[in-house]
């Protein structure tokens, strides 16, 4: 299954536990401040899924919030751990809602789990210990966990996805 139906079928199961919704298919030219922060340049990989099956706006599904382009861009201007790791080719795409992100690695295509305490404004201080330079192989030791595409990470988030809602369909 690719990427886009993967997404769709996640958005449909976080619509249905939310009994809410977000338009679905994001503008790629509204996160392009962000992408122009970009080492490598502003393409990513993920435009076809942007522009097709990913949120507009932000939107929990289950322990992941898929942020939509304002998100994405405010992010990467004003908080860390995505406004320095955008710098090293890491695009945030998501967040717990307590400061740790998802971040998408252009170069090899693979998301990490980036917690905000391990980041400072010009250095990295991972939870073990001492302080690291931040360059793209230091931002990936710090990760606390990696998926190895995006495809990955969007099967885990579904399969979240229903342990939630089995636990709310347990709870009632």
């Amino acid at each position: 299954m690719d990427d886009a139906t993967i997404l769709s079928n996640i958005m449909q199961k976080a619509f249905q536990i939310a009994d809410d919704s977000v338009p679905l298919g994001m503008d790629v030219a509204a996160i392009k401040p962000t992408l122009a922060k970009l080492p490598g340049g502003p393409t990513t990989g993920l435009e076809s899924l942007f522009e097709s099956t990913w949120p507009a706006e932000g939107f929990f599904v289950g322990r992941i919030e898929l942020f939509g382009h304002e998100r994405i861009n405010y992010e990467h201007e004003e908080l860390l751990p995505s406004c320095l790791i955008v710098q090293h080719g890491f695009l945030g795409i998501g967040g717990d809602g307590a400061g740790t992100i998802f971040a998408y690695c252009i170069e090899d295509q693979k998301v990490y789990l980036i917690y905000h305490e391990d980041v400072e404004e010009d250095t990295l201080r991972p939870a073990s210990g001492g302080e690291m330079e931040v360059t793209p192989e230091n931002i990936k030791s710090i990760s606390e966990e990696t998926w190895d595409s995006m495809g990955k990470l969007l099967e885990w988030a579904y399969a979240e996805l229903l342990i939630i809602e089995k636990e709310n369909q347990d709870n009632q």
